[in-house]
């Protein structure tokens, strides 16, 4: 989605060159070409903010202890014995039995 976002607004700021350059004036071609720039700010601003929230999630995967399934995020806390991780609500590991978790 990220880089589609990116696509658009390169193709936004070559619309507007072209425009600019087919209108054949100096103003036009000015005005057309601002309106490229500013219109592809809007899609390289969304993409920036899917970047940064992507960043936010994989922080929240490695840090402290979170998963994301389906947009939800989920509480899960780590197995010591075979690192499996697994939902909070669990008292043992699925995978060897253990009871003690990290």
């Amino acid at each position: 989605m990220k880089g589609f976002l990116q696509i658009l607004g390169f193709l936004n700021i070559l619309g507007g060159l072209i425009t600019g350059i087919a209108t054949e004036g100096w103003i036009s071609f000015i005005i057309w070409v601002s309106a490229g720039i500013i219109g592809s700010s809007i899609f390289f601003g969304i993409a920036k903010i899917i970047d940064n929230q992507e960043v936010i999630i994989e922080k929240l995967n490695n840090t402290l202890g979170v998963k994301t399934q389906g947009g939800k995020l989920y509480a899960y806390k780590k197995c010591t014995k075979c690192n499996n991780k697994i939902e909070e609500s669990y008292t043992s590991c699925p995978k060897c039995a253990n009871r003690e978790f990290e």
